[in-house]
């Protein structure tokens, strides 16, 4: 690997660790989380709309001031929207996949076999999305979040709780560490500003 090739990496890894969005994917799990406890499920949506553009002008206010303004090569900005395209791709054919094969199942085996592991899937299907963006922003932490995703999708479908347990828990977890690299990111930031 290149020296350059080398630094490009480097400094993509450290472009996400400011917190940001870890708040803003905490945020959107939390109501997530809420609509589906008080069981509109058809607004779940809007919160995944609502966030990217959340992410850009906060971006701008908390984190440019301090780190300054970044731009990626062509090369990393069609890699990445390569990659976005492929995960868009696959989170749909699994979900299209949980879909289907939950119908098969109810209907060969039975409502109430369905019924034992139903509540568990949106967090397992969240927690595909997790792993990707960790993936994709080499934040390894968003591996851990995919993995709190999975135990507490696995403890509620055991349970029977709500599906919407999953989505609040992690949000919580994913929440508070995003708070607290934020806050890190803005008490460093400003000691090097008085340093300098």
């Amino acid at each position: 690997m290149s020296e350059n090739a080398q630094m490009d990496r480097q400094l993509y890894g450290a472009y996400w660790d400011d917190g940001l969005l870890d708040l803003i994917c905490g945020m959107v799990l939390v109501v997530m989380g809420i609509l589906w406890w008080f069981n509109v499920t058809y607004l779940i949506s809007f919160p995944i709309v609502l966030a990217p553009p959340l992410w850009f002008p906060l971006r701008r206010a908390i984190v440019e001031p301090r780190a300054g303004f970044v731009e990626f090569s062509r090369k990393r900005k069609r890699r990445n929207l390569k990659w976005i395209v492929a995960g868009y791709v696959i989170f749909t054919a699994m979900a299209c996949l949980a879909v289907s094969g939950g119908a098969y199942l109810y209907k060969s085996e039975g409502g109430d076999f369905v019924g034992s592991f139903i509540n568990g899937v949106p967090g397992a299907l969240t927690a595909i999305l997790a792993f990707f963006a960790g993936w994709l922003t080499m934040a390894r932490r968003f591996h851990v979040y995919a993995l709190v995703l999975i135990v507490s999708g696995v403890i509620t479908a055991v349970t029977q709780w709500t599906p919407a347990v999953p989505l609040l828990c992690t949000g919580v977890v994913v929440q508070a560490m995003g708070t607290k690299l934020l806050y890190n990111f803005r008490r460093n930031a400003d000691a090097f500003e008085q340093e300098a």
